[in-house]
């Protein structure tokens, strides 16, 4: 089945091109950006470059939180926190826009944008929601995590589909659509693997491509789960 997903992910690919890769970098870069901006306030003109490394270097960053003044601890957690708040708002909006572009439906750069638009909160609570859930069953072990991840996978994709449905619903509903269906998916995900390191090579530039060729495929799941399945 994967090399079904990822036949018609690269014919949507060639069919929305280049419009596709430049939803894919707007969704990648705009938090990276904002967070680059925000933290330049904070920290000064170096934290562009410190931002890039710190995502490897976990100690410079909890050093830096270490040495935040009472007043830049408040202005760090409000931004981090507003952050989130746009990540998943743009999440998913990009899904959205994949999603329309899987069943080859008429698209626009705007539709990334859409979560801000059309009742963001929900959105927000099943992102709070989600990352609760993952969090507490994590702590439990590792693997029960990793399957809470892949169980609500599908919320963007309900919320989508279902614009009426409750954050809590929709988790719930992600959960049943991929009981028994978790490992499917998670191959899907494992045959990107080398797509992956080959994007870290190259400093993310071929993850303009992979990134959207991944989100169409899991579009392509998705559909198969609710039988909305495309003609391969």
């Amino acid at each position: 089945m994967n090399a079904e997903y990822k036949y018609h992910a690269r014919q949507r690919l060639a069919a929305y091109a280049p419009g596709v890769y430049i939803a894919t970098m707007i969704a990648t870069l705009a938090p990276m950006l904002l967070q680059m901006m925000f933290g330049r306030i904070l920290f000064g003109s170096s934290i562009g470059w410190y931002n890039l490394a710190s995502a490897v270097y976990n100690d410079a960053l909890m050093d830096y939180i270490d040495r935040l003044t009472s007043v830049q601890a408040l202005y760090f957690a409000f931004v981090s926190l507003m952050l989130s708040i746009i990540t998943a708002l743009l999440k998913y909006g990009y899904s959205f826009y994949c999603l329309k572009a899987s069943r080859g439906e008429p698209v626009a750069l705007g539709d990334i944008f859409y979560g801000f638009a059309w009742r963001p909160m929900r959105i927000i609570l099943a992102e709070i929601f989600i990352n609760l859930r993952v969090m507490l069953l994590s702590l439990l072990f590792v693997i029960p995590g990793i399957m809470a991840a892949f169980s609500y996978s599908q919320t963007w994709f309900v919320l989508i589909d279902n614009p009426d449905m409750t954050a809590w619903d929709a988790i719930n509903c992600s959960r049943d659509l991929m009981r028994g269906r978790r490992m499917q998916l998670f191959s899907l995900d494992l045959s990107f693997f080398g797509w992956a390191v080959l994007s870290a090579l190259t400093y993310g530039i071929s993850g303009i491509y992979s990134d959207a060729y991944l989100q169409l495929a899991q579009c392509v799941f998705y559909d198969s789960l609710t039988y909305n399945a495309p003609e391969i």
